[in-house]
């Protein structure tokens, strides 16, 4: 395998997904901050902004791989991904201070990266029709 070729379409990737990447870096980073360190939580239920968090992720990675729509279920891959990295973040968090696992924060960024990328889809699918 050439590594040449392979960090070019990984510098690739990033550039096209840049502001989806410093999207997923602040959930990380909120994600595996101590509680302590967090400031107190809106009038938002924590359900919510898991929710709220994932479907930005799949709204914005959506938004920016428009183009790739045409390769068959991109938006199921975007919601695989949410899925996958919110459950990855939910396990980080067994092992920082004040966090913990919860299967119901993985199942809520889940349903926020369902209904970001689907939606997205309807929507994408609808304006690029009107052109």
């Amino acid at each position: 395998m050439n590594t040449r070729n392979s960090s070019d379409s990984s510098l690739a990737l990033l550039k096209l997904f840049k502001i989806s990447t410093v999207i997923c870096i602040a959930v990380a980073v909120l994600s595996l901050t101590p509680s302590q360190m967090l400031p107190k939580a809106s009038t938002l239920s924590d359900k919510m902004v898991h929710f709220i968090m994932y479907l930005a992720i799949s709204v914005v990675v959506m938004w920016e791989g428009r183009s790739r729509m045409r390769q068959g279920n991109f938006f199921l891959l975007i919601w695989i991904f949410c899925s996958l990295y919110g459950v990855l973040l939910e396990v980080g968090q067994r092992f920082v201070p004040g966090r913990q696992f919860d299967w119901w924060d993985a199942w809520y960024n889940a349903l926020g990266g369902f209904t970001g990328s689907i939606g997205m889809r309807i929507l994408l699918t609808i304006f690029s029709r009107k052109k």
